[in-house]
């Protein structure tokens, strides 16, 4: 993804079809990336938004972390595969 801007990255603990209803809200304009992980018997996602208007990515990203919490998921705000 190329860098244009505002960046925004979580990792959720979840299937990426739970997902399927936030992911329509976005606009075209949002660069977006899912990436679905399996780690154990564990289910994963990364997701990346990215775009020029910080404002906007702050907007859509709160969909993700709303739907965290709004379900009990577990989250880091990160991309697990990232090498720290």
């Amino acid at each position: 993804m190329a860098n244009r801007g505002k960046q925004e990255t979580i990792t959720i603990n979840c299937s990426e079809n739970d997902l399927i209803d936030s992911m329509k809200k976005l606009p075209e304009n949002i660069n977006f990336s899912s990436l679905p992980k399996i780690i154990g018997n564990d289910r994963k996602v990364v997701i990346s938004l990215n775009g020029y208007n910080k404002e906007e990515i702050d907007k859509y990203f709160q969909i993700f972390t709303d739907f965290c919490i709004n379900n009990n998921k577990e989250y880091v705000l990160k991309d697990i595969n990232e090498i720290s």
